[in-house]
């Protein structure tokens, strides 16, 4: 058997700098996301360092969660550590207020960013691989309550609504799941696909936030 991280939402952004990251550490990393075929870099990042080639998931599909289980089984893969970085906004990101909110697209997005990493945290067996696992889960400072309030700012509602679901997510994992540490990491503002929408620019990229979302987990 062949201890891994999992790594979720790897084709890109924060995911594709904590699979550099993890690789560069010599860790064994199973990559995930929705299209490996169509992440070139990604490929390429893992063939050069002789691990898994990408594990095509998609997060709200029971059907994807079973088959990464069948695939784990198959090559003995154990999941000792989980980073559940997928995660999507509305297709307007950042423009949403509470009182446009469409139904649809908010479900979406509690569909990939807590209902998701629910189902990814029991399907890749991380909960039963012994105590010692460690379980990070992507959030954002938007998911606070408190700084919501303090800051006035109230756009991306749905994005909001459901880091804060997540961050609850956690608390309730790491209750029931006492043996395995869980938490929930702020990567900063990343100038990713979401991070950069609406014509928007930070200057920062994924790698600072890989080498502190691999603290936490070393």
């Amino acid at each position: 058997m062949s201890e891994i991280v999992l790594i979720t939402g790897a084709s890109r952004g924060i995911g594709l700098g904590l699979v550099k990251e993890f690789l560069s550490q010599g860790v064994k990393v199973l990559a995930t996301c929705r299209n490996p075929g169509a992440a070139q870099e990604l490929s390429k990042v893992l063939a050069d360092a002789n691990q898994e080639p990408a594990f095509t998931l998609d997060v709200t599909s029971d059907l994807s969660l079973a088959n990464l289980k069948s695939y784990l089984d198959l090559k003995k893969l154990v999941v000792k550590h989980l980073i559940n970085n997928a995660g999507v906004s509305t297709p307007g990101h950042p423009v949403e207020d509470p009182d446009s909110i469409v139904r649809k697209e908010m479900l979406d997005v509690f569909n990939t960013n807590v209902a998701g990493v629910a189902g990814v945290t029991e399907a890749c067996g991380v909960l039963k691989n012994g105590p010692g696992g460690k379980v990070i889960n992507i959030s954002s400072s938007m998911g606070s309550v408190e700084r919501t309030l303090t800051s006035g700012s109230y756009y991306a509602t749905s994005y909001r609504c459901s880091k804060a679901a997540l961050n609850m997510l956690t608390a309730c994992f790491s209750l029931q799941f006492p043996d395995t540490y869980f938490t929930m990491v702020h990567p900063g503002w990343v100038q990713t696909d979401m991070g950069g929408s609406g014509g928007r620019h930070c200057g920062h990229f994924g790698g600072e936030s890989a080498q502190g979302i691999y603290n936490v987990l070393k």
